[in-house]
């Protein structure tokens, strides 16, 4: 599904997918093994930016793939139609505990408390920096822009 984000995320990885990665991604979108949305918000800043795509795998809910500092989006608890991403800050029994890394500008789990395993829709991947100025000429990027 895709979706609008209010807040932006960090991938758990130190570097960034790299172009073949982002073509790998963009298939699997087309053939609906991942599903992505458009970041909106600083909630993650510097590390993802309002326009940035989030590309993330579904998980079911009775899978524990879940680790702290796992990236995931999930459905924002008071607006159910609402995407947000945030890093995974600690597990407690059915709950998680999620945080944005700008402290300043997050609206996390220290507003809403916890959020249920239910609310989960998927890890990030990959993120696609549409943002900066050197990938607005980049062929992937115009292809997403095409997708979107």
């Amino acid at each position: 599904p895709k979706g609008v984000l209010t807040a932006g995320s960090l991938l758990v990885k130190k570097t960034f997918m790299h172009q073949g990665g982002q073509w790998f991604s963009l298939i699997l979108v087309l053939f609906g093994r991942r599903h992505f949305c458009r970041v909106q918000g600083e909630s993650m800043h510097p590390s993802f930016s309002t326009g940035d795509i989030v590309i993330y795998r579904p998980i079911k809910k009775e899978e524990n793939q879940l680790r702290k500092g796992d990236v995931v989006v999930v459905h924002h608890p008071t607006k159910s139609k609402t995407l947000i991403i945030k890093r995974v800050y600690d597990i407690k029994s059915l709950c998680l505990d999620l945080r944005g890394d700008n402290e300043n500008t997050s609206i996390d789990s220290r507003q809403f408390g916890l959020v249920n395993l239910n609310s989960i829709c998927g890890i990030v991947e990959n993120v696609i920096k549409v943002s900066t100025r050197s990938n607005k000429d980049n062929l992937i990027q115009k292809i997403w822009a095409e997708v979107l």
